[in-house]
Order: structure tokens, then C-alpha cells, then sequence
């Protein structure tokens, strides 16, 4: 072989190769992550049981919600550790069904008010104030450290 081919060959292998390898990279995240847990009162006094928390972070691109126990506690699920950062936090009852698969005017509802409408299911006397209830609108942050992370998250009515 002559001219500028065996070049032209050897020059796109060694470009296919290493673009291979540059694409064979971990695609997961590399941030740590912790295990969270906590307290959800309201002027000092736990939420109502059958609530949830939701703590969001649109810079890390995460978002969890959980379950709060009966004494306003809660926990994150051990496999699903939170990476470190600062999270938006919002309180609200669980729906009603939360567990099961949704249909399509179910699914309409649940946007509608995720675009920070009032939820439906919210009983008149229900502790958090609305403004915490959803992320949309909820200002209350915390911060997720690489230490231990047991969070009280008090708020006023």
C-alpha cells in the first residue's frame, strides 16, 4: 500500500480506539451519598401520621420523598442514600392511594397541583402551613453534610 492510506487507516483506528475508550467511563455519579434521618414538627409538635416529605435538589438533580412514622420521624431508604447538598423541603399528607398505579385524570390532577396548586386532600386543620406543602412553593431548605445526618425540621403555623 501506497500514498497516504496506511496513515489514513492507522490514524482512524487508533481515533476509534481511543473514542471506545473514552466512552467505556462509569456513568454513574461519583458524590457521596448519606443515609438521612430526622423530625418533622410543627411548633415543636410532630405532623399529623400519613405524611410525607419530600426533599428536592434541582443543582444535584435528586428528589425523595418518604414516609414520616406516627412521631414525626422519618428516614431515608437505606438503598437510596441522598448525595450531599442542599435540598428544598416540603410537607404534605399522603395521597390517598399513593401506593397504587394512578389513571390518566389521576395522573392530570397530581401535575395540576404539582404546578403549585393547593393539594386536594389537605384536611382544613392540617398543621403545615400551605406554603411548605409543596417544593414549588416551599423556601425551607436544608443541608445534607457528609457527617451524621439527624435534621429537625421545625415549622411555624
Amino acid at each position: 500500500m501506497c500514498g497516504p492510506y496506511p496513515f489514513l487507516i492507522k490514524s482512524m483506528t487508533i481515533l476509534s480506539v481511543f473514542a471506545l475508550c473514552v466512552g467505556c467511563g462509569s456513568s454513574s455519579r461519583d458524590e457521596e451519598t448519606i443515609s438521612v434521618t430526622g423530625k418533622v414538627t410543627v411548633n415543636g409538635q410532630p405532623v399529623p401520621a400519613n405524611s410525607v416529605i419530600i426533599m428536592e435538589s434541582k443543582t444535584i438533580g435528586v428528589s425523595q420523598t418518604m414516609e414520616i412514622a406516627d412521631d414525626g420521624t422519618f428516614s431515608s431508604n437505606a438503598s437510596k442514600p441522598l448525595p450531599v447538598g442542599t435540598y428544598t423541603v416540603a410537607v404534605r399528607p399522603k395521597e390517598a392511594g399513593s401506593d397504587e398505579e394512578m389513571d390518566e385524570a389521576e395522573y392530570e390532577k397530581m401535575m395540576d397541583e404539582a404546578d403549585g396548586g393547593t393539594p386536594q386532600n389537605a384536611p382544613e386543620d392540617y398543621p403545615v402551613p400551605p406554603k411548605y406543602r409543596k417544593i414549588m412553593t416551599s423556601d425551607r431548605k436544608v443541608e445534607i453534610s457528609a457527617e451524621a445526618n439527624d435534621l429537625t425540621i421545625d415549622f411555624e403555623s
